[in-house]
């Protein structure tokens, strides 16, 4: 056989593809999912450049501080005049200064201040360097710098100041000095000069002369010749100029500015500001610290317990954090020990100390002192101490400039709080005087019994002891509700007049007469609770004739019965039958034993003892005795119970599927029939068909009932299946009776979202707008005003069904109908034909059937015969239907898919099974008879 060539391959395997990928085709192709990008960008972070520019370090220029210049011997000192030099050559002076690039030699002008200018405020005199003579004197006040030099020796008549600084003379600018002539000359402006990093001296402005003058040489100008002690005089451009002029170089600095009052002259006055070049001076010390008391809110702190405090007492003395307060003793027979001392850690400046205060109360004894612990710039000294019998106070450690109390030497200084600031600022302004406790003490050397209850200091208000519970109402979450619905859930105190009764309204109390003793009814509820727990108790009493009732909650103390605390009608506050420690009874009414309020009550058993145990064990109310009264208790409330009064009435439920009766109404003899000349109904196949019509609306009414009998609460939501064919809709009708005598209709109107009924019912209105509507609600509004009016009201349901008209028309048909428990299922049905019998096939031997035996007699499909509907029995609640089977059973078995064959036979199997032979097929023809080739 010859080789399978390409020839014959190539279009086999081309077939073989085409088959297989047409077998693929049906399965959905899988997108190649790509995988997200993660494009990042680059950013390339330029290297950190250091902007930072470290300045120069500071230069140091320390010139020997050397004697006044002396006066050429040919000059005599002037007389004392206004005229005469303000300033004569000064000793140098040592100054800070900063570098700064050179001056050079080319030509400047005064500039004045290239940069925002400093604003310095001198407030210490430590600010300024002085070089005053022996007539001249200066302090640094609130006022500024009050300066004064004078006789009797008008050559040490001289004062002079200086603060440092460092800029060219090219930015000294326009210099200003703000002075106050008290009396006498005035000051003038020195403004201290450095070359090349030398001392020179000093630029002066002096009031009466034009320019300025220098005390030293500058190169290329002369000296005055009026006063030789000028050594050049001009404006700060020519001395700029000068400097410029000269062939070398200069870096011409000021490094310090002041003034000067003097020589030969006298004066008094106060220097304000000061500007020159990049420097705005003020002259201003802070005032004297005075006590101010606290400038902030106050810190309210509440001293609960032992562990809040530190203590310094001794073997002779005790103290007690309890209810009533910090309770201290001190006493003997060693008064060396007799001292209890305690202290509450603070942090405050001495100045907001204020005016402190201590609240004690004196048991027995002495009083107790005010301990105020200070620190001095953080190093512990001692106490500040106000005792009692002293007017100022008095310190256990020196302050400087003040003495010790020659009385007292352990009273290291004595005086006012003021005395004790001013001493320190006087010694350093910079002293940091701070209070880091507040207490006091009782003793040593003497006996005493008392209770701390309040202490204020500065800004701490503390108050002492552990705090009563405070009366709070109870959180949702706790709220327990009751329903109160039997007697037997209550208990009773009632006397012979006084009458009560668990009804469907509520608890239902009446109090009355002849003898009016004996008027008196009480009810209790059980509970246990905290007294603190009480809350706001209330309670909802319907008044219906007479008196009101009140409320009374029984307590136990320690598990001991006490009795009633009552909240009575007209009476604003609580009162009790029993006595409490420490409150006195109501003086108008004795048998009040104690009055006030709820928290009242709980503070005076905690200051009594903290472990009383104050219990509520009963809530309830009472009606007289001394009154009559009637009326109803719905609820009330206290602590965490919620107490609902009365029986409720029957819920109005669904009926539950285990229970549904379904009838099936196939003949009008089921029915009973309201209908009027307009209307008709028929019970067909399709269901109940009903029409009403004219042309006399008042006769176009159809209505149907079905028998049936259970309570109206368990109507349920009912329902109906109408198809609406023309004109209006049906409603739905419920016969009623009550206590087995007939009412009337409860009707569910189209179009109207509640019920209403033919009859009236007692509690309820008919409706304003529609006269014949005799009640109008919700069922359950009609279960409750029958429950509400006498509880054995026995409502019942005896028909269901629905009407149409009058005074419309319409048709329609009803399917289906739902209420209570009973589902009505409306229409004839239909008659179910049985298939043909086919005939077995005809032998070959005769025309009679099978062979050997008869031809099968013909069986006639019966026709089923129509059955009535049994009418189910009366009963509260109806029994399930005893033919109700599995509906999937029932199902016809046409209900469930099958094979589908002719004109809509699927045309894939056909298609795959070729494909798989062509496959098959290619498959020997490449293999088999290729391996036959082979082995011939």
């Amino acid at each position: 056989m010859p080789s399978f060539t390409l020839n014959r391959r190539l279009p086999a395997a081309l077939t073989a593809l085409a088959i297989v990928g047409a077998l693929s085709f049906a399965a959905p192709a899988q997108a190649d999912e790509l995988a997200p990008t993660s494009a990042s960008t680059d950013v390339v972070a330029a290297p950190a450049v250091d902007e930072t520019v470290t300045p120069p370090p500071v230069e140091a220029v320390a010139e020997p501080i050397a004697e006044a210049l002396e006066e050429p011997a040919e000059v005599t000192e002037p007389a004392v005049s206004e005229t005469e030099p303000a300033e004569t050559e000064p000793a140098p002076l040592s100054f800070a200064r900063v570098s700064a690039p050179a001056f050079t030699t080319a030509t400047s002008s005064n500039t004045g201040c290239l940069v925002a200018p400093t604003n310095v405020t001198i407030d210490d005199s430590t600010d300024l360097f002085y070089d005053s003579r022996t007539g001249g004197s200066s302090s640094l006040t609130t006022n500024g710098l009050e300066v004064a030099w004078h006789g009797p020796d008008l050559s040490q008549s001289k004062v002079a100041w200086y603060y440092a600084t460092d800029f060219p003379l090219s930015e000294l600018g326009d210099p200003t000095i703000t002075y106050d002539v008290t009396s006498g000359a005035s000051v003038g402006q020195n403004f201290t000069i450095t070359d090349n990093g030398v001392w020179k001296g000093n630029i002066v402005k002096e009031p009466g002369i034009a320019g300025y003058w220098t005390t030293f040489s500058i190169p290329g100008l002369a000296a005055d010749p009026t006063a030789s002690y000028r050594k050049a005089i001009g404006s700060i451009a020519n001395f700029i100029d000068a400097y410029a002029a000269d062939a070398a170089p200069h870096d011409v600095r000021v490094v310090a500015i002041g003034g000067s009052g003097g020589s030969g002259s006298e004066g008094v006055g106060v220097v304000h500001s000061q500007s020159a070049g990049c420097y705005d001076l003020t002259f201003a010390a802070p005032p004297v610290p005075t006590n101010v008391g606290c400038t902030t809110t106050p810190n309210s702190v509440v001293i609960d317990q032992a562990s809040d405090l530190v203590y310094d007492s001794r073997t002779g003395g005790s103290s007690s954090v309890t209810a009533k307060g910090l309770e201290v003793a001190w006493h003997g027979p060693d008064l060396s020990q007799s001292k209890v001392a305690w202290y509450y850690p603070t942090d405050f400046p001495l100045s907001e100390l204020g005016t402190p205060a201590i609240g004690y109360t004196q048991t027995s004894g002495a009083s107790v002192g005010q301990n105020f612990t200070v620190t001095v710039d953080g190093v512990w000294k001692g106490n500040i101490v106000k005792e009692p019998g002293i007017a100022d106070y008095w310190t256990t450690f020196s302050i400087p400039g003040l003495s010790a109390d020659p009385a007292a030497s352990y009273r290291k200084a004595v005086g006012t709080i003021d005395d004790f600031l001013a001493a320190y600022w006087a010694d350093s302004r910079t002293h940091d005087v701070r209070v880091v406790a507040i207490g006091g003490s009782g003793g040593s050397g003497s006996e005493g019994v008392g209770i701390v209850k309040t202490q204020t200091a500065g800004c701490y208000e503390l108050t002492f002891g552990v705090p009563a519970p405070s009366v709070a109402a109870c959180l949702p979450a706790n709220l327990v509700n009751v329903a109160v619905t039997t007697p037997s859930q209550l208990v009773y105190d009632s006397r012979t007049g006084g009458s009560s009764s668990v009804t469907a309204k509520g608890l239902e109390v009446a109090w009355h007469g002849p003898d009016l003793s004996q008027s008196k009814v009480a009810w209790y509820y059980p509970t246990d609770f905290p007294l603190s727990e009480l809350g706001t108790p209330s309670i909802d009493y319907d008044v219906t004739s007479g008196a009101s009732v009140g409320q009374n909650f029984t307590v136990t103390v320690d598990g001991v019965w006490k009795g009633n605390i009552v909240k009575e009608p007209g009476i604003a506050d609580y009162w009790t039958t029993f006595s409490i420690p420490g409150m006195t009874a109501d003086p108008t009414a004795s048998y009040r034993k104690a009055i006030g309020t709820i928290q009242d009550f709980v503070n005076a058993y905690w200051l009594d003892d903290m472990a009383h145990d104050v219990r509520v064990v009963a809530i309830g109310g009472s009606g007289g005795s001394g009154s009559e009264g009637v009326g109803t208790v719905h609820s009330q409330t206290a602590g965490c119970y919620d107490l609902e009064f009365g029986v409720p009435a029957p819920v109005v439920a669904a009926c539950l599927t285990a229970n549904l009766v379904k009838v099936a109404v196939t003949t009008a003899s089921q029915l009973t029939y309201d209908s009027r000349t307009g209307g008709s109904s028929s019970v067909t196949s399709n269901g109940l068909e009903v029409a009403w019509h004219g042309p006399d609306l008042s006769q176009s009414k159809v209505a149907w009932y079905y028998p049936t009998d259970f309570p109206l609460y368990k109507l349920g939501t009912p329902s109906i299946g109408y198809t609406q064919t023309s004109g209006a809709s049906v409603g739905q009708n419920f016969t009623v009776t009550v206590d087995g005598v007939w009412k009337g209709n409860i009707v569910k109107e189209p179009g109207i979202a509640d019920y209403w009924t033919t009859f009236s019912i007692p509690g309820m209105s008919a409706d304003p707008s529609a006269s014949y509507r005799k009640a109008i609600g919700t069922i359950k509004d009609f279960v409750n005003a029958y429950w509400l009016d006498d509880m054995t009201h026995d409502v019942r349901v005896v028909a269901i069904g629905g009407s149409g008209g009058s005074g419309s028309e319409g048709v329609g048909t009803v399917k289906t109908q739902k209420a209570g428990c009973y589902e009505l299922t409306y229409g004839i049905p239909a008659v179910v034909v049985a298939p043909p019998v086919t005939p077995p096939a005809t032998g070959t031997t005769g025309t009679g059937g099978a062979a050997g035996g008869a031809a099968p007699a013909t069986t006639a499909t019966p026709t089923p015969t129509a059955s009535a509907t049994p009418k189910p029995t009366p009963s509260a609640t109806p029994a399930p239907s005893a033919d109700e089977t599995n509906t999937a059973d029932e199902l016809p078995t046409e209900a469930f898919g099958g094979e589908s064959t002719g004109d809509a036979a699927p045309w894939w199997p056909w298609a795959l099974g070729i494909a798989i032979l062509l496959l098959l097929l290619l498959l020997w023809f490449l293999i088999f008879r290729r391996r036959r080739g082979n082995q011939s």
